[in-house]
């Protein structure tokens, strides 16, 4: 059964540890804390945030994404650079780097997490279209080509055919060495994200409730949990 990451786009450090005690007690698996959504973006701030695998005993991903790649970072990209190789020096469990970066720059920081015992996500995304099913499983194969220990691809998803091809590419992608996610977002994004475990996601992004979402396909962790596990009693009969 595939993971459920719960992402956090909170404006203050306190809102998100109170958030992750909550996705804690509704058994998230894995805690993303999107740095960009954060009204004071620095490296006080990342240092506070650092403490937060202490505080849950959870896994914490750190995710900076810039205004380019769909995220609220609006600084420039040396001083994000900058604070990703703070975060991966800093002990967070995983580190999003997006594939379209600079290749030195991700080479750098794959390499850099590595030497740290931080697993590295190389993520892709396109918030205008759904690729074909051949492009998305070119996508994950360029994210393991840049050593990724994780490899995202999101896609938007407008209608039925497309959450299906994400889907289906999440199969093949199966015969890969490597664990990956695919998913679709916006309006039937939310059919790849609840279907996750047969399309052989290692996880899979949820919301903390339905008003507080990163992106609108989003499942909230109540809800994809139980689905879940109805899933699973219906194999096991």
């Amino acid at each position: 059964m595939s993971l459920i990451c719960v992402s956090l786009m909170e404006k203050t450090a306190s809102d998100v540890f109170a958030s992750a005690d909550k996705c804690k007690s509704l058994g998230a698996d894995i805690i993303e804390v999107r740095f960009d959504g954060l009204a004071a973006q620095t490296e006080s701030n990342l240092g506070e945030m650092s403490k937060l695998k202490e505080n849950i005993s959870l896994p914490v991903i750190l995710t900076i994404r810039p205004t380019w790649e769909g995220g609220k970072f609006e600084g420039d990209e040396e001083n994000r650079i900058s604070l990703l190789k703070k975060a991966v020096e800093s002990g967070f469990d995983y580190v999003d780097l997006e594939l379209k970066m600079d290749i030195e720059n991700l080479n750098f920081l794959v390499q850099m997490a590595r030497d740290m015992g931080v697993k590295a996500i190389v993520s892709y995304h396109d918030f205008e279209n759904t690729p074909s099913e051949k492009d998305i499983l070119e996508k994950i194969i360029e994210c393991q080509n840049a050593h990724a220990d994780i490899a995202k691809v999101a896609c938007y998803n407008k209608t039925f055919d497309e959450a299906y091809r994400v889907l289906r590419a999440g199969l093949a992608a199966k015969k890969l060495d490597i664990p990956y996610s695919v998913m679709g977002m916006g309006p039937f994004g939310h059919i790849t994200r609840i279907l996750a475990p047969f399309a052989g996601c290692e996880f899979m992004y949820a919301a903390l409730d339905h008003e507080i979402k990163v992106d609108e396909a989003q499942v909230p962790i109540s809800i994809l949990k139980e689905l879940w596990s109805l899933f699973d009693s219906t194999q096991t009969r």
